[in-house]
């Protein structure tokens, strides 16, 4: 995955949640960059922007650009690490970014998305997706968008394991090969369907 250069701006005013109002109200989001080899920067960043970088997935690799902040300064690379979101407002509150360094493997969390129709579906089985996010480590620049799994050919009974993915040498999947990723269950049985049959045998008696 190639970088998306992100603008960000270091925040010199206090902290403080009256400060990170202001910010939002401005059309900006208040974050922190940390990392292993660096102090824990304030940063903003125009909302925008954030959520343009969003659409290449939460795994993105970022090249921070710090504007006339860090002319000639070399460049710094980060990770989403968390997003604090206020859901009912559709309002992204905070954004915790983590240095990486291209050279050094990271562990992330990849996003699982299931493609298709299952066939079982249509016997009335119930496709059920049991994992939603699988841990990967690999190089930043190699780490996967997301696992895309195609259940159309599920029948009842049938499951989709971790081991099952499509694997690459760019990178290792952490998960247990047996982890049940998706399966087609076998329908429900409800009491008022039962009751019919057990009164049936009743009877034979």
């Amino acid at each position: 995955m190639e970088a998306v250069t992100l603008a960000v701006q270091a925040r010199k005013e206090k902290k403080g949640s009256a400060s990170a109002r202001r910010l939002r109200a401005g059309g900006g989001i208040p974050g922190v960059v940390y990392g292993k080899k660096s102090k824990t920067m304030e940063i903003s960043i125009i909302d925008g922007e954030f959520r343009r970088a969003l659409r290449h997935g939460q795994t993105v690799l970022l090249e921070l650009d710090y504007g006339r902040e860090a002319a000639g300064a070399a460049r710094q690379y980060a990770v989403i690490k968390e997003i604090q979101r206020d859901m009912l407002r559709d309002v992204i509150l905070n954004v915790d970014l983590e240095q990486v360094y291209l050279d050094v493997e990271i562990e992330s969390r990849v996003p699982v998305e299931v493609h298709g129709e299952a066939v079982g579906s249509a016997a009335g089985g119930i496709l059920s997706q049991l994992v939603h996010e699988l841990d990967v480590r690999a190089l930043p620049e190699k780490m996967p968008v997301k696992f895309e799994v195609d259940v159309t050919g599920l029948d009842v009974g049938d499951r989709i394991t971790a081991g099952e993915l499509l694997t690459s040498a760019d990178y290792v999947l952490l998960a247990d090969p047996d982890e049940v990723i998706v399966a087609v269950l076998a329908p429900r049985v409800t009491e008022a369907e039962a009751e019919p049959e057990e009164a049936g045998a009743e009877e034979s008696l």
